[in-house]
């Protein structure tokens, strides 16, 4: 087993169990989780369930459910900038 893979089931462990403060979701095909270290804020990572060197060599169907499409990802940008809006709305107010 690499080291890589390792540290994925260490962090994939942790977070089926809740100890991980850094686990936001379990989705079919990996995790969603906030990076440990955060040079950029709000880095965050989504870790595959299914370990692969390069994206190429997953099977086809599980590499077309783990990638969204452009069309897929500027939907979800645009959901999560309309419902941060909404949480900021009452702070941007009071200024």
């Amino acid at each position: 087993m690499k080291i890589s893979e390792s540290l994925l089931k260490c962090k994939q462990r942790r977070s089926d169990r809740g100890k991980n403060p850094y686990f936001v979701k379990e989705l079919n095909t990996g995790y969603v989780v906030i990076g440990d270290h955060q040079r950029i804020k709000g880095y965050t990572l989504f870790l595959c369930k299914e370990h692969a060197t390069e994206l190429h060599f997953l099977e086809p169907q599980f590499r077309d459910e783990f990638l969204p499409t452009p069309e897929e990802l500027e939907d979800l940008k645009n959901r999560l900038r309309v419902e941060l809006e909404k949480l900021l709305e009452p702070t941007l107010a009071d200024r």
